[in-house]
């Protein structure tokens, strides 16, 4: 695969990203002008995520890991340059953090109480700050990534390692952030 191609199709994959990480908003936005409790938030966010892990563990057991011609190429280019182990590794990851998330989410609908599910104008800055922060840091993200996949010298522990620190960064930053916009303006 030549320079072009890997550039169009790393192109495409921050758009399909992007479009991902703006449909998060839009969601919240739609849940809190709806009747609706926590509990059925929370249980909604619960079936999201069991479809996204269902979909994934899918993808991994038959090896087709995009939805789209396009990025399964680019997925099999990052296989053939990751080799087909730590490639397979990264996938166990991935697998394992979406089943994770989907616990947590289901402890959250198991604590949850039968309130109405309405954001305050804090909250509503709370979101659009943390979007300012998650949309740059993941786009970061994926570009370190990216670039480390293409220089066509990637190990999986200097990747895990780089994504780790990125994912440590981001949660100390967003964390720090919720707790002084709760603090200060709550």
């Amino acid at each position: 695969m030549n320079q072009a191609e890997i550039h169009r199709l790393r192109k495409k994959q921050y758009l399909i990203a992007n479009l991902w990480l703006i449909l998060i908003p839009v969601i919240f936005g739609i849940f809190s002008m709806q009747d609706v409790t926590f509990k059925q938030f929370y249980f909604g966010l619960m079936m999201l995520l069991f479809l996204a892990f269902a979909i994934e563990l899918v993808r991994y057991f038959t090896r087709r890991y995009a939805l789209t011609e396009d990025m399964q190429k680019l997925l099999e280019y990052e296989r053939d340059q990751l080799g087909a182990e730590a490639f397979q590794k990264e996938r166990k990851q991935s697998l394992f953090t979406q089943g994770f998330l989907f616990v947590v989410i289901g402890l959250q609908f198991l604590m949850a109480d039968r309130d109405p599910f309405l954001f305050s104008e804090t909250m509503w800055w709370v979101l659009v700050i943390l979007m300012l922060i998650l949309i740059p840091t993941i786009n970061w993200s994926m570009h370190a990534r990216a670039k480390k996949i293409d220089s066509g010298n990637a190990d999986y522990k200097a990747l895990n390692k780089t994504m780790l620190m990125i994912g440590i960064i981001t949660f100390a930053l967003t964390f720090i952030l919720t707790l002084s916009i709760v603090f200060f303006f709550a």
